[in-house]
């Protein structure tokens, strides 16, 4: 396919827009019926890597293959966001003492006959594109077992890795390879911070589904970089957002139930505020609402319907607000008032009594429920939500915010250094248990939080900074 039929698509790159569809099904596939898949054989795979490439020249028509370098410095962490799961360290370590820290390769390629069937996958029972699980595995095998070789189970995953590993979604090639194989030294998107706004919604656009909650007019061209300026943001896949964005939480640990994290972009920390379905932010069931309706935004970036961006900014300014302010109110009747929400005028919503019935009749309709957000850092108006004894409520909650932060800053902050030193001596240097553990840690155990590793170390800020509240 010539370079003419090339385009810019809104999810980053130059690419085939007939190749992949990633905003569609895992079993998206090109006009023609193929699909997107990539092969990575790590350092430690290149013994076999001759015979590897010719098999997979013999399957799958290949399109580029690169040779890619990482810091050394770095590689631990490279490892940990690109892999998803959840082990702590050091039990990451082992997936570089099987995987290797040198030199991998990258092979591109798509598939003309895909097939989908169950495959026990090291997440469970899954539906996976057999020729390339198949594959994947039947490589492994010639290595002895291990899990040198790294491969995709559809288009979706496939471009994830892509973007994470090159910063982009290559063209397809003429579909002969021309057994080059192109030499990068890079580290994973993000690694040393992002240029641009841009370049981080851009990885993300291939990742995991979010939208960015508010505050996105004219974004991110016209946004102001700083630590007042914050990103908000609702995803589905909590961990997994934060390791795409290299995100370091302001406390000194990763929040259970979303919170708020630094990102390192055009040499600024930014704050983003990742909220999670599940987490009461929202009803869980809006939350999804939100996510399954988005929409494309010109700017390069999910964001909600223009329905939802009303009724969630309307929920947000009355529950999660100390005040229900004037600019709010201003905004959302010009809001309304475009949308034909006529209910929603200035006078209402300056009538506290009115603005809750409405929106309580907007939450009876959509059958969403009032509830308080899980994390006790995020501010929750009792007294205008309808409950009783608000002001006791209150002190309550203010409470739990000083006890997570206390358990943050003094309690975690020792206990983790103190729990990877012991992994380190104990795991890491017991011939016997390492054993044990080397053949099943691999992408078993080696699937880590990437911010889990690099978050604490590099968060440099005091308690203060950590709960500062944009209320």
């Amino acid at each position: 396919m010539d370079g003419s039929s090339e385009t810019k698509s809104p999810l980053g790159g130059s690419f085939d827009p007939a190749w992949l569809k990633v905003r569609a099904d895992a079993k998206a596939a090109r006009e023609d019926g193929s699909e997107l898949g990539i092969f990575i054989l790590w350092s430690a795979a290149r013994a076999e890597e001759s015979r590897i490439l010719s098999a997979i020249e013999e399957q799958f028509s290949v399109h580029h293959v690169y040779e890619i370098t990482w810091t050394p410095e770095l590689v631990l962490e490279n490892f940990a966001r690109f892999y998803q799961g959840s082990p702590i360290p050091p039990h990451a370590d082992f997936i570089v003492r099987q995987k290797g820290d040198g030199p991998f390769l990258v092979v591109v390629v798509s598939d003309h006959t895909p097939r989908y069937e169950g495959r026990a996958t090291t997440h469970g029972w899954d539906t996976v594109s057999v020729n390339f699980f198949d594959a994947k595995e039947r490589f492994r095998e010639w290595l002895g077992g291990g899990k040198q070789v790294h491969g995709t189970d559809d288009p979706r995953h496939a471009a994830r890795d892509l973007m994470l590993l090159l910063g982009n979604v290559p063209a397809n090639g003429p579909g002969c390879w021309d057994g080059v194989i192109q030499k990068v030294q890079r580290d994973v998107s993000g690694a040393h911070g992002w240029d641009s706004l841009e370049d981080a919604l851009r990885v993300l656009n291939h990742s995991v589904p979010y939208v960015v909650l508010r505050n996105f007019e004219g974004f991110p061209k016209t946004h102001e970089l700083g630590p007042h300026d914050d990103v908000d943001i609702l995803t589905d896949d909590y961990f997994e957002t934060l390791r795409v964005l290299n995100a370091r939480p302001l406390l000194k640990c990763v929040p259970r139930w979303g919170g708020r994290f630094w990102v390192t972009i055009a040499g600024l920390d930014v704050i983003f505020d990742v909220r999670m379905v599940g987490d009461w932010y929202y009803d869980p069931k809006w939350a999804r609402t939100v996510l399954a309706r988005r929409v494309w935004h010109e700017g390069g970036f999910y964001a909600p319907c223009d329905e939802d961006y009303l009724e969630t900014l309307f929920y947000h300014a009355f529950v999660h607000k100390l005040s229900f302010t004037s600019e709010y109110k201003e905004r959302l009747s010009e809001m309304a008032t475009a949308l034909g929400r006529y209910e929603l005028t200035r006078a209402a919503l300056d009538n506290r009594r009115e603005a809750k019935r409405i929106l309580d009749e907007l939450m009876r309709r959509k059958h969403y429920r009032w509830g308080k957000p899980k994390s006790p850092m995020v501010f929750y108006n009792f007294a205008h939500a309808g409950h009783r004894l608000p002001r006791i409520r209150r002190l309550v909650a203010g409470a739990q915010r000083r006890m997570a932060r206390f358990g943050s800053h003094v309690v975690l902050s020792r206990v983790i250094p103190l729990y990877r030193a012991l992994g380190h001596a104990v795991i890491g240097r017991v011939r016997w248990f390492r054993g044990v553990i080397r053949p099943i840690s691999g992408a078993d155990q080696g699937r880590d939080r990437a911010v889990v590793r690099g978050a604490g170390r590099r968060t440099a800020m005091s308690s203060r900074e950590a709960v500062r509240s944009k209320h």
